[in-house]
């Protein structure tokens, strides 16, 4: 899944590569920067992650590649919760 993170002034493409529920009751995602090198990677919260629009129309509402961009939690994508004990 590729999303933007906010970053200070800007948002940075990225690509997740794990998802993580925590005791905490928040969504965690480990995420890779675009371009950048892999030591970078590091793990964020679902809130303020952007996904990115799609190629597909539909899955932008119409508006197409480089449509506007839908904030969103990551939990549509990851929806069951893993056994915490």
């Amino acid at each position: 899944e590729r999303v933007f993170v906010p970053f200070t002034d800007k948002n940075y493409e990225a690509k997740i590569l794990k998802a993580e529920y925590r005791e905490d009751g928040m969504w965690y995602y480990f995420v890779h920067y675009n371009g950048w090198n892999k030591k970078y990677d590091t793990w964020v919260e679902d809130q303020g992650l952007i996904k990115m629009p799609q190629d597909d129309p539909a899955s932008t509402g119409g508006a197409g590649p480089g449509g506007p961009k839908k904030r969103v939690t990551m939990k549509d994508k990851f929806q069951k919760k893993p056994n915490i004990s």
